[in-house]
């Protein structure tokens, strides 16, 4: 598959901190949801989805939780699509340390795009051509 991807940098700032002075789980949650809406917007197509009254919720999400991240520490939330499915998409996304590249956490997010306006999942060609951008003749590069 080819490889669409999109990296959000952020710098952990001193809201982001709990009291035990690392960043919540619940807020690296949000962290990987900001990696999302930016793979959603590579091609800048963000307006769009609103326009078109597109939703991408979530199906199911398996995250895992390796160190944590701190106060003032660059991180970078790396956003794969890893594959496409009859009526969704599969991303592999990790946080990670800018510096050392440890691993922060990694999710595997299984998601949907909902026409609001029809009441429908869009099928999984729609789901690539309004992630990237790509008409479907040129499909056969990124699902092979």
């Amino acid at each position: 598959m080819q490889d669409l991807k999109s990296v959000t940098q952020i710098e952990v700032q001193v809201s982001h901190v709990d009291a035990f002075r690392h960043v919540n789980n619940a807020r690296i949650m949000e962290y990987l949801e900001m990696g999302r809406w930016d793979i959603m917007n590579l091609r800048g197509r963000r307006e769009e989805y609103v326009r078109k009254r597109l939703a991408v919720p979530v199906a199911s999400m398996q995250v895992n939780f390796r160190m944590p991240a701190r106060l003032g520490q660059l991180l970078d939330i790396v956003t794969t699509l890893q594959s496409v499915k009859a009526n969704s998409f599969v991303l592999k996304q990790l946080v990670q340390c800018r510096q050392s590249k440890q691993v922060v956490a990694e999710a595997t997010v299984t998601s949907v795009i909902f026409d609001a306006a029809k009441g429908v999942v869009v099928p999984a060609l729609e789901i690539i051509e309004a992630l990237v951008g790509l008409p479907q003749a040129e499909m056969s590069e990124v699902l092979a």
